[in-house]
C-alpha cells in the first residue's frame, strides 16, 4: 500500500492550534487534493482495519509542525497521524494531553521533575514502573551526555500510534538534542477514563 504524503506548517505553542487531527487532515488534503491513485479505491482496501496489527491503519499522513520552544528558537516536529478513522478520533480526543504531557516531558532535568506529569496521568499509575528513575525523561544525562541540560530537548516526531484496545491508545515520541545530535525515543500508554478524556498509563523507553 502507498502513503498519501504532504507536509504542511502548523503554527502552535507548544501544539495549541492544532486542536484535531481531523482538522490537521483537511489542511493536508486540500494540498493533496485531485491525487488519485490505483490504491485509493475501496476494494484495494481491507474492509476491517483491524486486519492490521495493532489496529494502525495501512495509510498515514505525515505534516510537519512548527512548534515554538521555550527559549530554543523554533523547532519542527512531525506528526504522522493514521488514516484509520477509529484511531484518528482516539487521537482528536486525548490530543489535548498528549501536548501537555510532551511539553513537559521533554523539560524535565531531575526525577522529581517527573511529579509534574502526575496530573495528567490515571489515578493510581505508577507512570515509570519500569524505569529507574533517571532512565524515565529525555533530557537524562543517561541519553544526553554532551546535551546543554539547560535547555529542553525537541520532541523531533511523534508516530507509531496504536490502539491495543478500544480505551487505550498508545504512541511514541522522537526526542532530539539540537546542540548535540543526541537522540531517544519514549512510547506512551493513554488510557481513555469514565469522563471520556485520556489519561497517562505508563511511559517507557523505546
Amino acid at each position: 500500500m502507498r502513503y498519501l504524503a504532504a507536509i504542511c506548517a502548523v503554527v502552535i505553542g507548544m501544539f495549541p492550534g492544532l486542536s484535531r487531527a481531523n482538522d490537521l487532515l483537511g489542511v493536508v488534503g486540500q494540498v493533496v487534493q485531485g491525487i488519485v491513485t490505483a490504491n485509493s479505491t475501496p476494494g484495494n482496501r481491507p474492509a476491517n482495519p483491524a486486519a492490521y496489527p495493532g489496529n494502525v491503519a495501512p495509510q498515514a499522513v505525515p505534516a510537519t509542525m512548527a512548534v515554538p520552544a521555550q527559549g530554543d528558537g523554533e523547532q519542527k516536529t512531525q506528526l504522522l497521524i493514521p488514516a484509520d478513522h477509529r484511531t484518528r478520533d482516539a487521537i482528536d480526543a486525548a490530543l489535548p494531553t498528549v501536548k501537555q504531557v510532551v511539553a513537559i516531558h521533554r523539560c524535565v532535568r531531575v526525577p522529581d521533575g517527573l511529579l509534574r506529569l502526575n496530573f495528567l496521568a490515571v489515578p493510581g499509575a505508577n507512570l515509570i514502573a519500569n524505569l529507574a528513575p533517571r532512565w524515565a525523561y529525555p533530557d537524562s544525562d543517561l541519553f544526553m551526555k554532551y546535551h546543554d541540560i539547560s535547555k529542553c530537548v525537541n520532541a523531533r516526531a511523534i508516530d507509531s500510534w496504536a490502539m491495543p484496545a478500544l480505551n487505550a491508545l498508545r504512541f511514541r515520541v522522537v526526542y532530539f538534542a539540537e546542540d548535540s545530535g543526541e537522540t531517544v525515543n519514549f512510547t506512551y500508554l493513554m488510557m481513555k477514563v469514565d469522563d471520556g478524556s485520556w489519561k497517562l498509563q505508563s511511559i517507557n523507553r523505546s
